[in-house]
């Protein structure tokens, strides 16, 4: 499920990300310029300014994100190699998961998409 991402940060997971991060990009893009077409007056708001709130928004937050997202996975793995947020069974494939390593990971997903919202909103 997961090839992309098997070996690490390679040129594959490299292209993965760049591919997700373009159609981000475009749909970021499309919404701005749908919602400056459909409430505001000409002359109303410059394009320069919408141009400045799409890129910061959607270009530099999500490639923070993204960067700080791929940390704290890396984090995940040093701390419990065996259970981790993208990888869910410590006791996989000869027995079912722990409740402790259900518990980390529901406190792993929570935490790792509470600090990254949260940090990177500017």
């Amino acid at each position: 499920a997961l090839r992309w991402s098997e070996r690490g940060m390679c040129i594959g997971s490299w292209w993965c990300a760049t591919k997700m991060y373009v159609c981000t990009f475009i749909a970021a893009l499309a919404w701005v310029w749908y919602l400056w077409r459909t409430t505001t007056r000409p002359g109303e708001v410059s394009p320069g300014l919408l141009i400045s709130v799409w890129f910061a928004a959607g270009t530099v937050s999500v490639g923070c994100c993204s960067l700080c997202n791929y940390a704290m996975v890396q984090l995940w793995i040093w701390m419990d190699p065996y259970c981790y947020i993208t990888y869910p069974a410590d006791r996989w494939p000869d027995g079912y998961t722990s409740g402790k390593c259900i518990t980390v990971n529901l406190v792993q997903w929570v935490l790792t998409a509470g600090i990254i919202e949260e940090s990177f909103k500017f």
